[in-house]
């Protein structure tokens, strides 16, 4: 090989790893290799060192280039977790999860280290239920530590456990489409939180019918998060999910994970004696992140994740509902209707009155939900409109109409339409 081109290997193996840092979620996702390639993604960067030992034997600027490329692509992607200044200033939530592992010898130690984090809202997977009673009771070992600093719990054990200081709104139920979950509301000071607590199937490289298991599940947790729109929203569990894995695209694109916004470093937490990934996540919609960190390792195979929380000034506001109470439409409908009285003019014609002629005076209208005529009746007939179910509609004068029910009809185009207060 002449001089000139001395170092082109170590530069084509540079280029390869930065290319495969940059693209892997493009790559296909054949038998599960493409979630086992985006799991390992950050160890990629242990080539640099090996390609910069390289390039010292050959000493050419080709092989400088090879180590310069994956170094600086490593640093973009993953060096801002080790540069990030978490927020500082007072919490409003701490959420606190760990997989406490079945195969736990010490449920009484991980339960007492869990406790004194001081969670308000505490999630644990893999928690073995009651030997004796085996009827997705917890464990009572693990149970009499948390019990008693927690007035609220979720009253059954699949795989899934929560214990919480805000009461619980209904009955927790499971998301659909996740087999080891649990979703509820808790009632806080801040309004209704949407609490899921999770754990989705295992991640065994190897094993690609496990591995298309775990997606499915991914999914459907996101498609249950999608649709739901409460202004509030916490995700705590073992996803089993890496950080830089492609299944997690479909929950960060509506969800904030807590570590990759007030965590320093890349927070692995598994395996607890010296973590290569992280599997456990705290994802938040609604919230500012003020800290998350790794706790100390325990007796579980999984070492805990804590996230503090802040609701954000303003504060959000649940979105209020569509259907108000009847006796309350009631009201709104004959306040209306007093309102809105004219005196016919002479030939029948009622005085003018201001036309909502604007797109926002439009949008009032529709907010309101009632439409109101100026005309009177002999001057303006309903007409149904085609496939409507009645041919006809009682006339009140004036007469006055929920946009539900006159939605199926419409006036004649020369009256106007007038937003009536409703307030």
């Amino acid at each position: 090989m002449t001089p000139r081109f001395r170092g082109g290997p170590i530069a084509g193996a540079g280029t390869l790893v930065a290319l495969v840092l940059a693209g892997h979620g493009l790559l296909p996702n054949r038998w599960g290799m493409g979630n086992v390639l985006d799991s390992a993604l950050p160890w990629l960067g242990l080539a640099v060192p090996v390609l910069a030992l390289a390039a010292l034997a050959g000493r050419t600027r080709l092989a400088s280039a090879g180590v310069v490329i994956p170094a600086v692509t490593w640093a973009v992607i993953f060096g801002p977790a080790f540069a990030r200044t978490p927020p500082s200033g007072p919490r409003d939530l701490r959420v606190v999860h760990q997989n406490v592992n079945l195969a736990n010898g010490d449920l009484a130690r991980t339960a007492r280290a869990l406790r004194a984090t001081g969670a308000d809202v505490l999630v644990a997977v893999e928690v073995p239920d009651d030997p004796v009673l085996r009827n997705g009771t917890v464990h009572p070992a693990f149970a009499g530590e948390i019990d008693p600093a927690y007035p609220y719990r979720f009253p059954d054990n699949p795989g899934v456990a929560v214990w919480s200081r805000y009461p619980v709104l209904g009955t927790p139920r499971p998301v659909p489409g996740v087999e080891r979950s649990r979703w509820a509301i808790l009632r806080t000071p801040w309004g209704p939180v949407s609490l899921y607590a999770v754990h989705l199937a295992s991640f065994r490289p190897g094993r690609p019918s496990v591995i298309a298991l775990r997606n499915a599940e991914a999914e459907a947790l996101a498609r249950a998060i999608r649709a739901d729109h409460s202004p509030l929203v916490v995700v705590a569990g073992d996803l089993n999910t890496a950080a830089t894995d492609r299944e997690m695209g479909p929950l960060t694109e509506t969800l904030t994970s807590v570590a990759d916004q007030a965590g320093t470093g890349l927070q692995f937490t598994w395996p607890a004696p010296l973590p290569v990934v992280r599997l456990d996540h705290v994802l938040v919609r609604g919230f500012a992140a003020v800290a998350s960190r790794v706790l100390p390792a325990s007796v579980s195979d999984h070492r805990a994740i804590l996230a503090d929380l802040r609701v954000p000034s303003p504060r959000p506001v649940a979105r209020p509902s569509a259907r108000r109470p009847a006796k309350r439409m009631a009201r709104s409908r004959s306040a209306a209707g007093r309102s809105s009285r004219v005196t016919p003019a002479a030939g029948g014609r009622s005085p003018p009155r201001a036309r909502a002629t604007s797109a926002s005076q439009r949008r009032q209208c529709r907010a309101k939900a009632v439409a109101v005529t100026t005309r009177p009746r002999d001057s303006c007939p309903w007409r149904a409109m085609p496939g409507s179910t009645s041919s006809r509609i009682r006339w009140t004068s004036p007469p006055v109409r929920r946009a539900s029910q006159a939605k199926p009809y419409r006036m004649c185009d020369q009256v106007p339409r007038v937003c009536a207060t409703t307030s």
